[in-house]
């Protein structure tokens, strides 16, 4: 026993301790011969206590050895040590007449059972993304698409804009929740470039507001100049909507939320960070709950309003930028999250993207394939080509593709296809026909960025869903005037 590796201790029915091994020192921090006399219920969980208890009662009536439970024992340093415990009651025994216990600290390997089970979970998350991207974005294309072309056709003064503006700016956080389950399971394209943090936050402020209720005063406390900062646009707005909602919930009768931005001044061993501060006067966290918030799946929201999902995912997409996240809070006190991140020495840039449904888009005369197997997301794509100028020759499948490409007659200038077909990819396809029109050009659609096939795909060859008309027709028009270079 003086040299068990796990610790050892013998006790009498009550559960007071005679003899305690030299390995307590090894794994709860303590001197063995302090707690001889002492209660061992002492040193457990306040919440373990009872169950502790009439497991003892229960070996001491019964003889022989009798695995107990796992319970957490107090370390000297304030934490707590999950044990694994056998208890063998040799109370009839002459020469022992006590319950001789091995504890086997099991911390560790609970932890590690415990990442192994969230990476599995991850796991099943990344699959669950891939698996309803496709889908999911189909559904979006085709409500943003059709979104756009009823606001193209109604006057500003209009007095059904303002629903359609609604269904527009639901798809747009419809769209926000699928790039999250894509970024927490790291199958999101990221496109890094200099964004001026606060045009960030300005642009999202109406959004923000929407999702607020009318308790909750939203306030913005921008640094001066424009701070820049390099990361992926869609990103960045994303930490900045899962810290603004998380500050929601934990504001239940209301109060104030703040999101400010600031610069800060280096050490001499650190470059200079910009912060953004998404700040609360809420429920607060205790120190126990801080220190689990970035976990996946790990939330303290009632059933059915938060996935867990949120924070681990802001955690990711901070550090994967190359910066890091503090947290203060406590109970009562509310609750700031400070997202430090790399200040960029280049000059932030306009928001890039193409103009929404006010600007319909190029026109074009050229014929265009489209071989989509959605049958709204094509009949979408043939009424916004037609709308444009375009010919358009439209079908399902491979098969009827190459078969309507041999029977025509006039050339085809683009093929506009999805990535992934049934028994062919979008880019095989594009080179069978090539054999037919050497010139063909082809911008392939997928509704996941690594929904390709296996075949690697330039950016400039690949359109995300969900889209709208007037980024469809603008690509449209890039890839065909390459053509003419």
């Amino acid at each position: 026993m003086q040299h068990s590796s796990d610790l050892v201790v013998v006790l009498d029915a009550d559960g007071t301790l005679s003899y305690v091994s030299p390995a307590v020192r090894r794994i709860l921090g303590r001197d063995p011969e302090a707690h001889v006399g002492t209660s061992v219920f002492e040193l457990l969980h306040p919440a373990e206590r009872d169950s502790a208890r009439a497991a003892l009662a229960e070996t001491v009536r019964t003889a022989g050895v009798k695995e107990l439970l796992d319970v957490r024992v107090a370390h000297a340093d304030g934490s707590w040590r999950k044990l694994e415990i056998v208890a063998n009651n040799l109370l009839a025994d002459p020469y022992v007449g006590a319950v001789v216990v091995n504890a086997r600290d099991v911390t560790e390997r609970l932890r590690l059972e415990e990442q192994l089970l969230q990476s599995q979970k991850m796991d099943a998350v990344g699959r669950l993304a891939g698996g309803i991207a496709h889908d999911f974005n189909n559904l979006l294309t085709a409500i943003t698409g059709y979104t756009a072309l009823l606001l193209e056709d109604l006057g500003p003064r209009d007095p059904r804009r303002p629903d359609l503006e609604e269904i527009d700016a639901a798809a747009d956080r419809a769209k926000a929740l699928v790039d999250q389950l894509l970024s927490f399971s790291r199958r999101k394209v990221v496109q890094p470039g200099t964004l001026d943090l606060n045009e960030v936050v300005t642009s999202m402020e109406s959004l923000l507001r929407r999702l607020l209720p009318a308790d909750i005063d939203l306030r913005t406390e921008l640094a001066p100049g424009r701070p820049a900062v390099r990361a992926d646009r869609s990103q960045l707005e994303q930490v900045v909507l899962n810290l603004v909602v998380n500050a929601r919930d934990a504001m239940p009768d209301g109060g104030r939320l703040v999101v400010a931005t600031r610069r800060t001044d280096p050490p001499e061993d650190r470059h200079e960070e910009v912060v953004l501060s998404v700040t609360d006067d809420g429920v607060g966290m205790d120190a126990e709950t801080r220190q689990q918030i970035f976990e996946p799946f790990f939330t303290t929201k009632t059933r059915g309003r938060g996935t867990g999902l949120g924070l681990s995912t802001v955690y990711g997409i901070v550090t994967q930028a190359g910066g890091r996240i503090a947290v203060e809070s406590a109970p009562g006190r509310g609750s700031a999250f400070h997202v430090h991140l790399p200040a960029s020495r280049r000059a932030a840039v306009a928001r890039a993207g193409a103009p929404r449904a006010r600007d319909p888009g190029p026109r074009g005369h050229e014929t265009v394939l489209v071989v989509e197997h959605d049958e709204h997301v094509r009949a979408l794509v043939r009424e916004v080509l037609a709308r444009h100028g375009y010919s358009v020759l439209d079908v399902a499948d491979p098969d009827r593709a190459w078969a309507l490409v041999a029977a025509s007659e006039r050339p085809v200038d683009l093929l506009l296809s999805s990535a992934v077909l049934p028994g062919v990819s979008g880019p095989e396809l594009a080179r069978r026909l090539r054999a037919v029109h050497p010139r063909l050009e082809a911008l392939f659609v997928s509704g996941a960025p690594n929904e390709t096939a296996g075949e690697p795909l330039a950016p400039a060859e690949v359109l995300l869903k969900p889209f709208r008309p007037d980024q469809l027709v603008h690509r449209i028009r890039e890839v065909l005037e390459r053509r003419g270079r």
